[in-house]
């Protein structure tokens, strides 16, 4: 089997962008709570955060939080692709990887979910309930898909491993 290096080379090069991107937005937000400067507004989900109130923060923490977690998500499937660089199938690692991947992919996907009910709720005073599909990869319903797809994969690598072990018995 070939090790997949185009799949490897994107994930890290997600990896390193989100990880980047996570640390100067907590740094923007500490600036804006801590040194109350007028400099860089703070945006979420396309909504300028005005004044800093308590809901506003525990929606930014919540924000990052979530981010936090597709970034772990990210993380989750390099080491699993990496692990496919030795050149083993159906290891403990590769099928615990997909399944944690899975899991943060869909909690991350709620969360991103109740993120954007609650600042439009917060930010614009504004109840909006949208019932749609996307069609882009950014899609709530794409996401859980993938998280659950992720999550099966995961119970079907779990099943060829115990195949595997009962076929090395058997021989």
């Amino acid at each position: 089997m070939k090790p997949p290096i185009l799949l490897k080379t994107i994930l890290d090069i997600c990896f390193f962008i989100l990880l980047i991107s996570l640390i100067a937005s907590m740094g923007i937000i500490l600036s804006h709570l801590f040194l109350t400067s007028e400099g860089m507004p703070i945006y979420l989900n396309d909504h300028i955060i005005g004044e800093i109130t308590m809901p506003k923060i525990i929606l930014l923490i919540l924000a990052i939080f979530q981010a936090g977690i597709f970034l772990f998500s990210v993380y989750t499937l390099r080491k699993v692709v990496h692990n496919f660089f030795k050149k083993r199938l159906f290891t403990s690692i590769q099928i615990t990887g997909l399944n944690l991947a899975g899991r943060l992919i869909v909690l991350a996907s709620i969360l991103d979910a109740i993120v954007s009910f609650s600042s439009n709720l917060i930010l614009e005073s504004n109840l909006k309930l949208r019932f749609g599909i996307e069609s882009t990869f950014g899609s709530f319903w794409l996401q859980l898909a993938m998280g659950l797809f992720l999550i099966l994969l995961s119970k079907s690598f779990e099943k060829a491993k115990s195949f595997k072990e009962e076929n090395e018995l058997t021989v």
